[in-house]
Formats: structure tokens, sequence, C-alpha cells
């Protein structure tokens, strides 16, 4: 997560997803210490990281996701399954729904 933060103040929060996705991409399915490294680093920079605006628009609530799938067509734009790429996803929705 330190490395998030450090990370987070030179960039904006999308940056913050976009190298999340990067480096989950480099992961496999059953890397799992990897993946919650790689969602903690995500976590940590969204903290530090200056506003993107529009970033929480249309992110649904945690609740929500389960019925409208958001992580999961998220990652079907950015071409990954599964949870290094979901994960990712899911610390944005925490980190919109902390944020209003």
């Amino acid at each position: 997560m330190k490395e998030g933060v450090e990370f987070g103040k030179a960039t904006n929060q999308q940056n913050c997803i976009d190298e999340g996705v990067k480096r989950g991409a480099r992961l496999g399915l059953l890397d799992f210490d990897a993946q919650i490294d790689n969602e903690d680093f995500v976590t940590g920079c969204l903290q530090s990281s200056s506003l993107t605006p529009g970033f929480c628009d249309g992110v649904p609530s945690g609740v929500r996701n389960i019925f409208v799938d958001w992580t999961k067509k998220k990652c079907e734009k950015v071409d990954m399954i599964g949870p290094p790429c979901t994960g990712i996803y899911d610390r944005q929705i925490q980190f919109c729904e902390h944020s209003h």
C-alpha cells in the first residue's frame, strides 16, 4: 500500500486504476497474495492521488454492483478476466462509496 501512496502523489485517480490494471494483467488467476498486494496498491494510490473529474460518475455501490456487473463490464473493456481485474474495480467502488 505504501508504494501505491507514493505512486499516487504524482498522478490522478484514473491513472491509479490504469496502473493497477496494467500490473494485474501480469498476475495469474491463483496469485492471490499478489492480487491483494495489487489491490492494496490501488487503494493507497487512490488515497493520495489528485482528483480525476467524473471518477465516481456511474460507479455503483457494492450492493448494486452485484446486479449490474459493473466490474465485469469494466474488465471486459480492458480485456481481462477474473479476480486480478475485478478486485481492482472493487477498490474503486469502495473508494467512491466512502468519498461521498
